[in-house]
């Protein structure tokens, strides 16, 4: 514990000496993102940040640029590596697009987007399991997320350093609107700069996937030793009737989606 204060310190110290990311990962939560960390950090060519998720533009912005940095390694070690971090919050929190842009114009951005519906009810499950959700049932919570939302979105665009538990932890329905979420992104970064990966293709074959983030990372291929799957859990199956109504509720979005991103992402 006291080399871990020690360390943090001296990372303190020399913030103003590190770099910034080469690279984010900002979505979505659910959809992938540890497993593909946790592979990226095996590749000789990166140098990730020590923890996954900084949570910096969302949570921890008024701490400061150097204390972003802090996370990052030094300008002249490790300086033909790239960096970068995950965190999948970003991709809703209503401010971090021009946080982000503001101080990573030229960063790649990475999102690993999973079909809502499962994503929605995944999400819940996480929250149950850690008893974070007092609401005994996912179809309670979703009826009860407009009200436990209303006034969260507003105060923290009205305040820039409010913190909304609500809106971090009770999004289960909002957070699948992806169509929404990137078209707000859309507005600081050409469509290139970003990687849209399917999160059940990256389930299925993540390697193939893995391939597809080397290359766009421009590092070579390298196939990580460690491939074990993170944060996996297996839950009880959500009901025909509550995924008929969450497919409805995601038609138009994934649509739009599917439109912007080709029909992978429609889900259908």
């Amino acid at each position: 514990m006291k080399m871990q204060r020690l360390n943090n310190k001296y990372r303190e110290l020399t913030a103003k000496y590190r770099r910034l990311p080469d690279f984010i990962i900002i979505g979505t939560q659910k959809g992938g993102t540890s497993s593909l960390f946790s592979y990226l950090r095996q590749h000789s060519q990166l140098k990730l940040s020590g923890v996954k998720e900084i949570h910096f533009f969302d949570s921890n912005y008024l701490k400061g640029t150097n204390w972003y940095k802090s996370h990052f390694p030094l300008k002249w070690v490790n300086f033909n590596k790239k960096t970068g971090e995950a965190s999948p919050y970003y991709l809703f929190h209503p401010h971090v697009a021009k946080r982000v842009y503001d101080q990573c114009p030229k960063a790649k951005l990475i999102v690993m987007l999973r079909n809502p519906a499962d994503r929605a009810y995944s999400h819940y499950m996480m929250q149950n399991k850690r008893k974070l959700d007092p609401l005994p049932t996912f179809e309670e919570s979703i009826k009860a997320e407009d009200v436990r939302l209303i006034e969260e979105t507003q105060k923290l665009l009205n305040n820039p350093g409010y913190k909304s538990f609500n809106h971090q932890k009770f999004s289960y329905l909002a957070r699948g609107k992806y169509y929404s979420q990137i078209k707000k992104w859309l507005e600081y970064y050409p469509i290139e700069q970003f990687l849209f990966i399917k999160s059940e293709d990256f389930f299925c074959n993540p390697l193939k996937q893995l391939l597809k983030v080397q290359e766009f990372l421009e590092i070579r291929p390298e196939m990580p030793i460690d491939l074990s799957p993170m944060n996996t859990n297996n839950y009880i199956p959500i009901s025909s009737t509550t995924k008929t109504f969450l497919n409805s509720y995601y038609a138009d979005e994934n649509r739009k989606l599917s439109e912007l991103l080709g029909p992978d992402f429609s889900w259908d």
